[in-house]
């Protein structure tokens, strides 16, 4: 009965369509993400920043390596600092999967906060503007409402939280940011990774 009732669901359209995600890299290795030709992530920062917010380190601004492993695009930046890798795959079922590792060498002169931080163009999302705000934090998964329907992210390796916020009321941003942030401890090799699995459900109506 339940395998009937399901078939049937299929055959009169109630199941919900899959968005549907794609991604481009430009020359920097910015990496660009859209839901239905929406542009919900559009380029990223990382930054080793002191104790007053200063930023120390900007790995992403070193020389960019990029390879072509399958189906996969791996993007390595080195310095003396740091070595960042960040891949991004788009999987058969059309979800997009995005690792990164990252890499702080011990003792950097400051260095107390880092922070990896994806920019959302503020038209891309469904909320209410109620100052800055947390709208979501989670380390396993969240769903972000946009125009064009459901985000939904999938998260693992890092044990620290993602946080998805609110920022239009803040000058030196405007927009919404997606963000990963820990202490930087200058006793320790730093490394974090994660990855995060991304998928969408389209607006009601599309």
């Amino acid at each position: 009965m339940k395998f009937w009732m399901m078939i049937s669901c299929v055959a009169l359209g109630l199941v919900a369509a899959a968005a549907e995600l794609n991604y481009s890299v430009d020359d920097r290795g910015a990496l660009t993400v859209q839901m239905d030709g929406r542009t919900l992530l559009d380029g990223e920062t990382l930054q080793l920043m002191d104790a007053e917010w200063g930023t120390i380190s900007a790995p992403l601004k070193a020389q960019l390596q990029r390879k072509k492993e399958g189906n996969v695009e791996r993007c390595i930046w080195a310095s003396d600092r740091a070595v960042v890798s960040r891949s991004v795959e788009k999987l058969a079922d059309g979800r997009l999967r995005i690792g990164w590792s990252m890499k702080f060498v011990n003792g950097i002169p400051g260095g107390r906060y880092i922070e990896l931080s994806y920019f959302a163009p503020k038209g891309s999302f469904a909320y209410a503007e109620q100052g800055r705000r947390k709208i979501a934090a989670s380390a396993k998964a969240m769903v972000i409402e946009t125009a064009a329907g459901k985000l939904n992210i999938e998260f693992s390796g890092a044990s620290t939280p993602w946080a998805f916020e609110d920022m239009r009321s803040e000058k030196w941003h405007g927009n919404f940011r997606l963000i990963l942030a820990w202490n930087y401890d200058p006793a320790a090799v730093n490394v974090v990774e994660s990855t995060m699995v991304l998928s969408g459900t389209p607006a009601e109506g599309k």
